[in-house]
């Protein structure tokens, strides 16, 4: 699902309130880093929160919140759920056939694998292309 279409879905003091955190994120290794909780790409702004990897609002910016620490989980909690409810009527189930290539943009979309294929191979390929230098 697009994460532009997840942010701009998002009521307006939200969309500003967030625009200006960070969120801890941590891997399936536990490896932490902090990331913006908002990714700015080609003038759209998108929302760089889910709930596999981003664990809490920066401990940082949670001592800058009125309400502290509660308020930093009500509104992960509440940004974890737009994602279920958005997904649910945003989301593309891709079906796969023999010789299908699908392709996303991983700074843009939101995804999961659906681990439906029991039985059969999984080829897999990742490239990574950046236009930093």
């Amino acid at each position: 699902m697009s994460a532009f279409g997840l942010f701009e879905s998002l009521p307006n003091a939200t969309r500003a309130q967030i625009a200006k955190l960070r969120a801890v994120h941590t891997d399936k290794a536990g490896r932490q880093a902090t990331h913006p909780m908002t990714t700015d790409l080609s003038g759209r702004t998108g929302l760089n929160v889910n709930r596999h990897f981003t664990r809490h609002v920066h401990e940082d910016d949670v001592a800058a919140m009125e309400g502290g620490r509660e308020s930093a989980e009500t509104l992960m909690r509440s940004l974890f759920e737009h994602i279920v409810e958005y997904g649910a009527a945003h989301s593309l189930r891709v079906h796969w056939t023999p010789d299908l290539v699908v392709m996303w943009d991983e700074r843009t979309t939101q995804h999961a694998g659906v681990h439906d294929y029991a039985g059969h191979r999984r080829e897999m390929h990742r490239v990574l292309i950046s236009d930093r230098t």
